[in-house]
């Protein structure tokens, strides 16, 4: 019997920068939530711009946002881990120093952002709704949960080339061609899941999980049945047990429908 669903949100539910979702998840979701089942959302994005794609069932949820550094059911955060301070003027000055890369320092609820940040950047935060502000100086940062780092998804990204500096001190993750992810060393979307199953006595046979990214890989390994959405990344590495359909076929809400319909107890048959 199922009693937790999560799933990533971009590439997964959403066009990768958008907030643009069919409406009949919200639907699927209330149904799912009626028979008692948990549904998560787990993303590199902050928790409020996860809470702008989910609106209607905003208070309903639970989230798994920046990286899983954070975690909140409803109105309440149950889980933080922050970055820790000390390393965070040498890896931004690092990142600053990369060619053609933008950063964002992401707290709980805005981005950081610098003056110099591109259009292209500053175009791209705003499709995804994110609040945001200018960076100000490292003594009046709020906690930050991730950085994000931008660069030309058509290019090989060059802060790939950081990841082992800070390899001792801080977690890393891909999470996109245009986006390197840095957190606090132990954070991940699998670490959050685990916490999520352990506050409510779920075990990874009751779970259902779905994503297309290399950084969904630590959350689908935390379900017996989890999905890569055709066409992804994770899907072409063979990252998951199962493939929904696409995500432009909404194949997320193909399987949560027959998790709907049966009530609960599914058993996907068809191997990836």
């Amino acid at each position: 019997m199922i009693r937790l669903v999560v799933s990533d949100v971009d590439g997964t539910l959403v066009k990768d920068g958008t907030c643009d979702i069919s409406p009949e998840y919200y639907e699927v979701i209330r149904g799912l939530i009626g028979l008692g089942i948990k549904v998560a959302i787990a993303s590199g994005r902050q928790e409020d711009s996860i809470r702008e794609v989910f609106r209607p069932v905003e208070q309903d949820v639970i989230y798994i946002s920046n990286d899983g550094a954070c975690v909140s059911e409803g109105p309440d955060q149950i889980f933080s881990m922050a970055m820790p301070t000390d390393v965070l003027p040498a890896l931004v000055r690092d990142i600053r120093a990369l060619p053609d890369c933008d950063l964002a320092l992401a707290s709980r609820d805005k981005f950081v952002y610098f003056d110099d940040a591109s259009k292209v950047f500053i175009d791209y935060m705003n499709s995804y709704r994110f609040h945001r502000e200018p960076f100000a100086g490292f003594e009046t940062l709020p906690p930050i949960y991730h950085i994000g780092i931008y660069h030309d998804p058509s290019l090989p990204h060059p802060a790939l080339g950081l990841v082992p500096k800070y390899a001792d001190r801080l977690g890393a993750f891909v999470s996109g061609k245009e986006w390197v992810d840095f957190t606090a060393p132990g954070v991940s979307k699998g670490t959050a899941v685990r916490m999520i199953q352990k506050k409510f006595g779920i075990s990874a046979a009751e779970t259902v999980a779905f994503g297309d990214q290399e950084n969904d890989v630590s959350m689908l390994r935390e379900a017996e049945q989890n999905f890569a959405v055709a066409g992804s990344v994770a899907a072409e590495k063979g990252f998951s047990r199962f493939l929904a359909p696409p995500m432009r076929e909404n194949g997320v809400l193909t399987v949560l429908k027959k998790i709907l319909a049966c009530k609960g107890d599914f058993t996907w048959q068809e191997e990836a």
